[in-house]
C-alpha cells in the first residue's frame, strides 16, 4: 500500500505536495467540525425540552458551569453556539472543496502535460512500433489516478 502511495506521489510536483499536507489537516478540521456539529445537537435537544427547574441536571451546563442561567439564556446561547459552529463548519467545507478540486485539476494538469510531452517528444517509430491501445491505457491510468487522490 505504501508502495503504490510513494509512487503516486512521485507523479506529483513537488509544490502541490504542500496542498496535500494542506488537505490532510483541513480533512481532520472537517472531521473535528462535523463530529462537534453532531455532538451539540443532543444537548440542544436537553435544553429546549427541559423544565425550567431541571436544567442542572444536564452534564454539559454542569460541566461548563452554565446551570445558574435561565432557560432563555440558555437557549439564546445555544442557538447562537449552534449557529457559529454551523456557519464555521459550512465555511470550511467550502473551503475544503474548493482547495481539493484545485489541487485536483492542478495534478490533472501536470500530469497530462508531462505525458503529452512525453509522447509528443517521441520519435515517428515509436508511435508505429507501439500499440496504440497501451498508449490509450496510460491515459485512463491518468484518469484511475485522479480518482485515487480524490
Amino acid at each position: 500500500m505504501s508502495n503504490k502511495i510513494n509512487k503516486y506521489l512521485r507523479l506529483i510536483a513537488k509544490k502541490d505536495r504542500i496542498y496535500c499536507l494542506i488537505i490532510l489537516v483541513l480533512t481532520l478540521f472537517t472531521v473535528l467540525f462535523e463530529t462537534l456539529s453532531i455532538g451539540l445537537i443532543i444537548p440542544f435537544t436537553q435544553i429546549l425540552l427541559a423544565e425550567s427547574n431541571k436544567l442542572g441536571d444536564i452534564y454539559l451546563l454542569k460541566f461548563f458551569d452554565l446551570a445558574s442561567l435561565n432557560k432563555e439564556k440558555l437557549i439564546t446561547l445555544s442557538i447562537v453556539l449552534f449557529a457559529i459552529i454551523y456557519t464555521t463548519k459550512a465555511l470550511l467545507l467550502t473551503l475544503f472543496s474548493y482547495i481539493e478540486q484545485d489541487f485536483l485539476t492542478k495534478v490533472k494538469v501536470n500530469i497530462s502535460k508531462k505525458l503529452f510531452s512525453i509522447y509528443i517528444n517521441k520519435n515517428y517509430l515509436f508511435h508505429v512500433d507501439s500499440n496504440s491501445s497501451k498508449l490509450a491505457a496510460n491515459l485512463i491510468e491518468l484518469k484511475r489516478f485522479a480518482a485515487v487522490i480524490r
